[in-house]
Formats: structure tokens, C-alpha cells, sequence
């Protein structure tokens, strides 16, 4: 699903060592507003800092081409 600020505090109640959220491939498809994803992504950021301040969080996001490859990986 698109990055929920809410999902912050789901991560943070797990008490969890370390945090891997992929970002922007949902939120890219439906198309949400920049600002909205940044405030989103933000508040989650910082409600899992504030519920697991020893958490190691890891923010990756997809890497896609919007063409097909022309030459193959050789």
C-alpha cells in the first residue's frame, strides 16, 4: 500500500532493531501528490524514531526504467 504516516506506530510498537521500508512504487502508480508523500513519509519517519529510537531504518525504493532495456547486461 502508499506510505500511511500511521504505519509509524505499528513499526514502533514492534520494538524492532532494524526498520527496511520501500518506498514510492505504490505511491508512483496512484499517482499521490509529492507534497502529500513527503508529509506521509516524513511522519512516519519520525513516529518510528520517537516509539524505537535505537531502530536502524533502512528507506530503498525500486529501481525501474520506463523503457525496455536496448542492449543486454553482457
Amino acid at each position: 500500500h502508499v506510505v500511511r504516516a500511521e504505519d509509524g506506530a505499528l513499526i514502533g510498537a514492534l520494538q524492532p532493531d532494524i526498520a527496511t521500508v520501500l518506498i514510492g512504487y505504490n505511491n508512483y502508480a496512484v499517482q499521490t501528490p509529492i507534497a502529500t508523500f513527503h508529509d506521509a513519509l516524513s511522519e512516519l519517519l519520525t513516529t518510528i524514531r520517537a516509539r524505537a529510537p535505537d531502530c536502524r531504518i533502512h528507506v530503498i525504493t525500486p529501481l525501474w526504467a520506463l523503457r525496455a532495456r536496448q542492449q543486454p547486461l553482457a
